[in-house]
């Protein structure tokens, strides 16, 4: 998978328009971000690549290339 196909199913886990975030976008300043959103970004990571990630992984990255670098890692 690329970075880009996973920006488009992390803007869909999270209900944003993929066309309003990049790789560059701090995930946890948007404007819906919460609890929620972030129990779907681990339920899509686990579920379309095959890599476990928790709430710590969340809170140690910053922008979605960064959730996408620590994926990469873990595949």
């Amino acid at each position: 998978m690329s970075l880009n196909a996973f920006v488009a199913d992390f803007a869909n886990a999270v209900e944003v328009e993929a066309a309003r975030i990049s790789a560059q976008s701090a995930f946890k300043n948007l404007e819906n971000w919460d609890s929620l959103c972030a129990l779907s970004v681990i339920a899509m990571v686990d579920d379309a690549y095959k890599v476990s990630i928790g709430g710590d992984d969340l809170e140690d990255t910053d922008t979605i290339g960064d959730l996408w670098s620590l994926i990469e890692t873990r595949q």
